[in-house]
């Protein structure tokens, strides 16, 4: 009687099932570190150009917008798409959602609008992006 011997044995296909299983374990979570770190990139960026948006909007009219500039005040994502100066697709995350918060001014001071003296060195006389927007801290677009 002769045997078949084409193919494959089971211990053979087994072994290359565990071989591309350690594989993907090891891939995996790389993959997903890497796609979690390009997302904030993305969202860092969007909020970079909503401030640089607001900055070359301010300078054009600096003297409507003397309390942002002495950090009186903070604009909110709303006002600045209101004002068309961001359209919403800008303020939008990498899910389609509308990024919270809104910009605010350091002053030379380096004191943040609620009196912390948090604004590091390098971000005084600096627009910043932040999620804490009081109501009673926004200002008004003229």
């Amino acid at each position: 009687m002769k045997l078949n011997k084409k193919g494959f044995t089971l211990v053979e296909l087994l072994a290359v099932l565990a071989i591309l299983i350690a594989l993907l374990l090891v891939a995996i979570p790389s993959i997903t570190s890497s796609l979690s770190r390009s997302e904030q990139k993305e969202l860092d960026a969007k909020k970079e150009l909503i401030i640089s948006s607001v900055e070359i909007s301010v300078n054009k009219n600096d003297s409507y917008y003397a309390n942002l500039i002495n950090g009186n005040c903070k604009i909110s994502i709303d006002s600045l798409i209101n004002k068309g100066w961001i359209t919403e697709d800008m303020a939008k995350d990498n899910n389609g959602n509308k990024i919270p918060g809104c910009i605010g001014y350091a002053p030379s001071t380096g004191v943040d609008i609620n009196g912390n003296g948090n604004i590091e060195n390098d971000e005084k006389n600096k627009y910043y992006f932040t999620e804490n927007c009081p109501e009673a801290n926004l200002c008004t677009i003229n």
